[in-house]
């Protein structure tokens, strides 16, 4: 998938809109993104493993020099404030209380080469 995520939409999450387009060849998208004029700027290299709890998508990400991060996100859920509480009061259940808010390529930039 190319994705676009809009800004955040709260103080307190990484709520943002998101719309998911499948991308069917990667290297002509690459291609076509260097002939529009953008550059490379970082690489994400991550794993990921993706499961469902109720009606939340929990997934665990491996971030190549980052470590382990947990997303949890409210799928398909038009009031923000519903998906806030139901993705909070998963965290709460599990015992976490740190958010980033800060994309993965924001954190790989701020901590510089390796």
């Amino acid at each position: 998938f190319i994705t676009y995520k809009g800004p955040k939409l709260d103080l307190q999450t990484k709520s943002r809109e998101e719309l998911e387009v499948p991308l069917v060849d990667p290297q002509d998208l690459g291609m076509l993104l260097l002939r529009l004029g953008f550059e490379p700027v970082a690489v994400v290299e991550k794993r990921r493993r993706g499961y469902l709890v109720g009606t939340l998508e929990v997934t665990i990400d491996e971030v190549k020099g980052l470590g382990y991060f947990l997303e949890v996100e409210a799928k398909n859920c038009d009031d923000l404030e519903e998906g806030k509480e139901r993705v909070l009061g998963l965290m709460d259940t599990l015992g976490l209380d740190q958010l980033e808010r800060r994309s993965y390529l924001e954190l790989l930039l701020e901590r510089g080469p390796e």
